[in-house]
């Protein structure tokens, strides 16, 4: 105890010191090798190691975390030597604070810094005349506080820095405001946004990238021949799309993805040959391909797909060792892959998916610790899980959903403040409890379904504005019904659908025109309908399954080979029947649908019974009665 004490009341730096100490020697070769392939200090890496406990993690998490790290420290490192300061003492500080985080000493760093924004301020409220100057020092030193916690892992810290930096700039936006200056308010609004986003905090990640492209946008237009200022437009408008479609707004993600398609276009035929501003383009290709997907508009999103599908095969083609490029042909087949599966060609989807996880595995190979990689290998294996369950084969589906938890268990261990790694983990645990469940294997399912429940339950909490966890945790609990209903739990069963049903109608009430929310909607009415049916609450179960059928009918008119909206249809006259409303017609209209989805074959192997099935009811109907 004492020991420990003393050790507390030692300067940071040999608080530091004395830590090092224990660390094994793997860990000292792993700190050594990143250091020097970065260039950069070892004592920095050593306090993120430290500081935030990585050596808990496995070798492959910890790595990709020191990375992470060191690649923060280096930007953090070059800024505090560039940018400028018309104080010398101010000058110092920075000076002694980059000095100090080069040993680790990281909350000694903090103070320099802030005794950096200290002396801009007092100067700034004194004198008048060099208020603006005074005004954009201070602003950068902040964005270096949140660089500096950036390189510790430090979010909810860089978040601090960076908003006190961009309260301070948004001061003298109405000022003549040096270049320089001008580009590190634009990249500190960048750098806010994506930790937001980290943080889960979506609100405010769509404000600061809205600044962001404003500010671009306003650098762009005084020199529209600066294709770099140009590109920046389009960075932005990309990540102001991300944030509306995670928050629900379709229509608002659209519209930034086709104007940042737009801009990648004429920056991409301005210099051809630069691979990364293609892989601009085809990201943007991709993303519209994506919300007209989830728009329920597959005609037009297929082309999107397949334009990106070119130009990565192309570019990868011309540089085969190039990990990006390799990465960027693997998202295109991923995309195919998930219009196919909507089109009904579940083995064209397989072999679509099975293209990207042949790049997934390879990449993780040459590169283990990559924590994106490994979410990339982890998201695979859950599509390839999918493609086989619908396909029937159940079990495969389970062993590919566990290899993809592994995986993305390890995720979430080396990088706990990413929620979005959470989610990866709820998705297979439902995944999982969707095979078990076909599999009949009652509880099981329900075990699995429980486990993404609780981490559901505590995203949404999180953030009532993200629409994706909100329509997560509304599947969760239609599933959950559905586990409950197979284990004899009736009551529990309802309670849950009627859980999902209200999600539903929040998320339908936020864009009517979101097919994706709206199917969900169809299939919570359909599921309340087919409980009350057997409890014999005929009538207001055949009132869930028409509001069930006009919702598919209507989405099923804007795009007629979405199997999923005739299969719905096929369903839904067949329930209608079923409670014996206008039997005839009903059984009709179902088998017409199912036979035409099985001569176009874009009906599942799986529902290959339900024309005989339907020819059979009808033909009863015809039978003399006895």
């Amino acid at each position: 105890f004492f020991a420990a004490a003393a050790k507390q009341q030692l300067p940071e730096r040999e608080r530091l010191l004395l830590a090092m100490a224990d660390v094994t020697p793997d860990m000292r070769g792993e700190v050594e090798q990143i250091a020097s392939d970065a260039d950069m200090p070892l004592a920095p890496l050593y306090g993120a190691l430290l500081s935030e406990n990585l050596a808990a993690l496995g070798p492959e998490q910890r790595a990709a975390k020191l990375r992470e790290a060191a690649d923060a420290f280096v930007k953090v490192q070059r800024e505090m030597t560039t940018l400028a300061s018309g104080d010398p003492a101010v000058t110092h500080l920075r000076q002694e604070a980059e000095r100090q985080l080069s040993l680790g000493a990281f909350d000694t760093a903090r103070a320099r810094l802030a005794d950096a924004a200290g002396i801009d301020k007092d100067s700034r409220r004194r004198l008048k005349a060099n208020y603006v100057e005074r005004t954009l020092s201070e602003a950068a030193t902040h964005s270096l506080e949140g660089g500096a916690a950036s390189a510790l892992l430090r979010y909810q810290l860089a978040a601090d820095g960076y908003e006190k930096a961009t309260a301070l700039y948004r001061e003298v936006n109405g000022e003549d405001i040096p270049a320089d200056d001008r580009l590190q308010q634009l990249l500190t609004l960048a750098r806010l946004g994506d930790v937001y986003t980290t943080l889960g905090r979506l609100d405010d990640a769509a404000k600061a990238y809205k600044e962001w492209n404003e500010g671009s946008t306003r650098r762009a237009g005084i020199d529209p021949t600066n294709i770099l200022w140009q590109r920046d437009v389009s960075l932005s408008l990309d990540k102001m799309g991300d944030t509306a479609v995670a928050q629900g707004k379709l229509g608002d993600g659209l519209a930034d993805y086709q104007a940042s398609a737009g801009m990648a276009e004429k920056v991409a035929a301005a210099a051809p040959t630069e691979l990364e501003w293609q892989s601009d383009l085809s990201f943007a290709y991709d993303r519209i391909g994506y919300v007209m997907r989830s728009q329920g508009n597959l005609k037009d999103a297929m082309p999107y797909y397949q334009k990106s599908l070119d130009i990565s095969k192309r570019v990868a083609g011309l540089e085969p060792d190039n990990v990006a490029w390799q990465r960027r042909l693997g998202v295109a087949h991923d995309s195919i892959g998930d219009v196919l599966i909507m089109e009904g060609d579940y083995n064209g989807a397989l072999d679509a998916f099975g293209s990207g996880f042949a790049i997934w595995r390879k990449l993780t190979e040459l590169d283990p610790g990559n924590l994106s990689w490994q979410r990339d290998l982890c998201v695979s294996y859950t599509k390839i899980g999918d493609s086989l369950q619908i396909l029937g084969e159940y079990k495969d589906a389970i062993v590919s959903y566990q290899a993809g938890l592994s995986v993305s268990s390890a995720l979430a261990s080396a990088d706990p403040e990413n929620l979005e790694g959470q989610r990866d983990i709820a998705i297979l645990h439902d995944s999982i409890g969707d095979a078990q469940l076909n599999l009949r294997a009652n509880a099981e399912a329900l075990a699995a379904y429980s486990e993404a429940n609780h981490i559901w339950e505590m995203l949404v909490k999180t953030d009532q504005s993200n629409t994706r966890w909100l329509r997560d945790l509304e599947i969760n609990y239609s599933k959950l019904a559905d586990a409950h209903l197979a284990n004899g739990e009736p009551d529990a069963a309802l309670s849950a659908y009627k859980s999902a049903l209200d999600a539903s109608l929040a998320l339908t009430g936020n864009d009517a025109s979101n097919s994706l929310w709206q199917r969900d909607l169809a299939i919570n009415c359909g599921k309340i309908g087919d409980l009350l049916a057997r409890t014999g609450s005929k009538d207001l179960a055949t009132q869930f399954y028409q509001q069930s059928l006009d919702i598919a009918e209507r989405f099923s008119a804007i795009d007629p080979d979405n199997s999923m909206w005739l299969r719905d249809m096929v369903i839904d006259h067949f329930k209608m029947a079923e409670m014996g409303l206008d039997v005839r017609s009903n059984l009709t209209a179902a088998l017409k649908i199912a036979s035409d989805m099985q001569q176009a074959g874009i009906l599942s192997p799986t529902d290959a019974w339900i024309p005989d099935e339907l020819r059979k009811r009808l033909k009863q109907l015809d039978a003399p009665a006895k």
